[in-house]
């Protein structure tokens, strides 16, 4: 009897886990990671280019480099990012700040825009206006993953 219970806690547990969301992104495979941090400085070109490129395709695969948003996107990987109609709090979004592109959560809605932050981080960024978001990175549950 007592087998059976753990079972069934473990198999919850199991279940509860696998319907966790995680954001959709897998690992860039090994022999196409480079040693050398990425160029992350976006010019004004790069930026009509991905706008075209998200109103072409209808998404972005986007490479992550860096430890701000670790344990949620890890360094090092391609993950899927679509535009929305509308950003809320909870959606990561990359966005443009200062010619750089940054992936980070939006943890506050303000009058004028969003606070985000990584979640790996212990302090939040400057506010950014909705015009500053590219697209966000869509959840998915585990389970699809598998």
């Amino acid at each position: 009897m007592q087998n059976k219970s753990i079972f069934l806690i473990f198999a919850i547990l199991l279940l509860v886990f696998a319907m966790q969301p995680v954001p959709s992104c897998v690992d860039i495979p090994l022999s196409e990671l480079s040693t050398e941090e990425p160029d992350t400085t976006l010019t004004r070109f790069d930026i009509a280019d991905i706008y075209l490129r998200l109103k072409t395709n209808g998404f972005l695969v986007i490479n992550t480099f860096g430890d701000s948003m670790k344990g949620t996107i890890n360094t090092n990987q391609k993950c899927l990012c679509v535009p929305k109609n509308k950003y809320t709090i909870g959606d990561i979004v990359v966005f443009f700040q200062n010619g750089v592109g940054i992936s980070h959560e939006i943890v506050y809605k303000t009058s004028n825009g969003f606070i985000t932050k990584g979640t790996n981080n212990d302090f939040v960024d400057d506010e950014i206006s909705e015009s500053q978001i590219f697209c966000a990175i869509p959840r998915i549950s585990r389970w699809r993953l598998w």
